[in-house]
């Protein structure tokens, strides 16, 4: 588990998140059609889900909070394209990227994942968080370009 430093978007509280990749898996027909893959759009690509958990390690709220998803590379360095949490209609598998009312507790826990379109001859190598320009409630100071959280996978 990664423990990531976070402050609550509605309290203004820091506190840590525990961050881990639960699993690594060819997403179905189904759920693709769920988070909406673009036909024709990913033409020799397959959709591999990645499921992820977040734990409140301290019990700061952080209710409807919104949190950052990995990025996916495959072997060889390249980046795979995503699609997002809440890509998709009620019913998605990675509608959620967000603490709901209950996440305001130590050891709360909340599921989430995210579809990687794989090229059709590749792996899936690597998870990393390495580009948080996009959410600013991570504590100042924190920078995880220089300093990526990485999961190694290979799928």
């Amino acid at each position: 588990m990664a423990v990531v430093p976070h402050d609550g978007q509605a309290s203004r509280t820091p506190g840590r998140l525990g961050v881990q990749v639960v699993g690594v898996r060819e997403a179905t027909e189904a759920e693709a059609t769920a988070v909406q893959v673009p036909r024709g759009k990913f033409q020799g690509y397959r959709p591999v889900l990645v499921q992820l958990r977040f734990t409140n390690l301290d019990g700061v709220d952080f209710s409807f909070d919104t949190f950052p998803i990995p990025t996916g590379v495959v072997s060889g360095g390249t980046v795979a394209p995503r699609l997002s949490p809440g890509a998709g209609p009620a019913g998605s598998p990675c509608l959620e990227n967000e603490g709901g009312q209950g996440f305001r507790r130590k050891g709360a826990m909340m599921a989430s994942c995210v579809v990687q379109m794989v090229p059709d001859r590749q792996q899936l190598a690597q998870e990393r968080w390495d580009d948080w320009s996009a959410y600013q409630n991570f504590l100042a100071g924190t920078d995880y370009r220089r300093a990526p959280v990485v999961w190694d996978i290979t799928r």
